[in-house]
């Protein structure tokens, strides 16, 4: 149960609901949400000033919160997670804290890449779940970890998360975030750069925390990170349950591991920015591979074909029906002009 005291004299409240296992607002006033990480039996206070202070070495002047934590599991376990985790105010505090935690994932030998994690609500450790990673467009990029949520990313991420799609696909996302001096990969090259290396070492590391289906992982990228998700197509064979694509190309260097993976291609035909024909030679090439394809192009739109692929209405029941190493048919479709002739 998880317990919250605003100041020093208010008596506990409730946070976690055991009944729907979810966090439950607290004093609209001032406190908005609890930001929580696993642990058991963790005490802690904190002032307005204690931005980055440990646990334990908080100035207790002023303080915000008491949070307590004796229920391990409800939100996920991880032998390294801190077992406190501060509570914010309503000042600092955005809806994009409370949906999606805020992470950084740092391998061994120190780089860092951050990352947003929505976990779906009530989440059980005894279920699995599918999982979704995005890769976001080159705007996007940055070390606040915050631009992969918004503005072009907006609909790539929160098309997950919103409550008609959670009754039907309870789906974990993971939205990590490029550095602005790199790129998720080069398709000419077509091998994942270091932050893409760098949020698959984590997607791993999430893996192992929560209680993931393996066979039910999918990639979804749009513009630059629509790049990004043709190279761990290729590069990490046999991972994907399914992938969708927005506007990007990309310079194939196996085939034949993207023809095992269920496809939804988006492109506009008047994109600039990645030529139409350049896309229609690549689905003729994975036609030939009898790849697992569907192609939509739109006809007079332009690159931000996402504000599109976002409202077909099959998109749901396509990407939610896919599982890892399941047969089925593919599909090459349009809504627009015919890729080929």
């Amino acid at each position: 149960m998880l317990h919250a005291v605003k100041g020093r004299r208010r008596r506990p409240q409730k946070l976690y609901d055991e009944k729907t296992n979810q966090v439950k607002h607290v004093d609209k006033r001032r406190l908005v949400c609890a930001l929580f990480l696993t642990g058991v039996g963790a005490v802690a206070s904190r002032s307005a000033g204690d931005e980055g202070k440990a646990p334990g070495k908080t100035d207790p002047s002023e303080p915000e919160v008491l949070v307590y934590a004796a229920s391990s599991g409800a939100f996920g376990s991880s032998p390294d997670s801190q077992s406190v985790a501060w509570i914010k105010t309503e000042a600092d505090l955005t809806k994009d804290d409370i949906d999606f935690r805020k992470n950084v994932y740092v391998d061994k030998d120190g780089h860092r890449l951050p990352y947003r994690l929505f976990v779906p609500l009530g989440y059980d450790a005894n279920r699995k779940y599918p999982l979704l990673l995005w890769l976001h467009g080159g705007k996007a990029r940055g070390s606040d970890n915050v631009r992969q949520l918004t503005n072009e990313s907006q609909l790539g991420t929160h098309y997950w998360i919103s409550s008609e799609v959670q009754r039907e696909f309870p789906v974990f996302v993971m939205a990590p975030q490029c550095p602005s001096d790199e790129v998720w990969a080069e398709p000419e090259l077509n091998q994942p750069g270091p932050a893409l290396k760098l949020a698959m070492e984590a997607l791993a590391k999430v893996q192992k925390e929560f209680s993931i289906d393996p066979d039910r992982i999918y990639v979804a990228g749009q513009s630059m990170g629509a790049m990004g998700a043709w190279s761990v197509l290729q590069a990490y064979p046999g991972k994907w349950a399914a992938a969708m694509i927005m506007a990007a190309y990309d310079n194939f260097t196996d085939v034949g591991a993207i023809a095992q993976v269920p496809l939804w291609v988006f492109q506009g035909d008047a994109d600039e920015a990645v030529p139409v024909s350049m896309v229609r030679d690549m689905m003729q090439q994975l036609k030939k591979a009898h790849a697992n394809l569907r192609y939509t192009e739109y006809h007079k739109v332009d690159h931000q074909v996402w504000n599109k692929a976002f409202a077909e209405p099959g998109l749901l029941p396509w990407i939610s029906s896919q599982k890892r190493g399941a047969t089925s048919e593919g599909q090459v479709g349009t809504s627009g002009k015919p890729p080929v002739p």
